[in-house]
């Protein structure tokens, strides 16, 4: 098996991050993602859909390599989505690039975040006051 688990584990470690057949997995894996994210409409893209883009591609479950495959996209396109649209001076909504990107949190004041979707990660739960609903 090339995508290689310990019994019982549902997620890649950090710690995995040294073993040289995981690095050489998430190679494969960021390289394939860039390609996608060169052709897919930005706008209307997800997390999700990358993933079982990728899924498809390689044809394998790539659920335990979630937390990667979502921080390497954030990294892509964290820093550069549009604003959130502002409903009240305390209240913004935004997407889940918004929600990855702490600079722009941090910038309109955001204390608390409300996650409506199970498939994105709370990112920054020791900064915020998160709730998912």
């Amino acid at each position: 098996a090339e995508w290689p688990l310990r019994p019982g584990e549902n997620q890649v470690a950090k710690h995995d991050f040294k073993d040289e057949k995981i690095k050489r997995i998430m190679e494969k894996i960021l390289f394939r993602m860039r390609e996608i994210i060169m052709t897919i409409d930005l706008d209307n893209a997800s997390c999700l859909e990358i993933r079982k883009q990728l899924e498809s591609d390689f044809n394998v479950n790539l659920t335990p390599y979630k937390r990667f495959i979502d921080e390497q996209i954030v990294k892509v396109f964290g820093q550069s989505t549009e604003a959130p649209s502002k409903i009240f001076d305390y209240l913004y909504l935004g997407n889940e690039w918004n929600a990855s990107n702490l600079t722009q949190l941090k910038q309109y004041g955001v204390t608390h975040v409300l996650n409506v979707t199970m498939e994105i990660a709370n990112f920054f739960s020791h900064e915020f006051v998160y709730k998912t609903i």
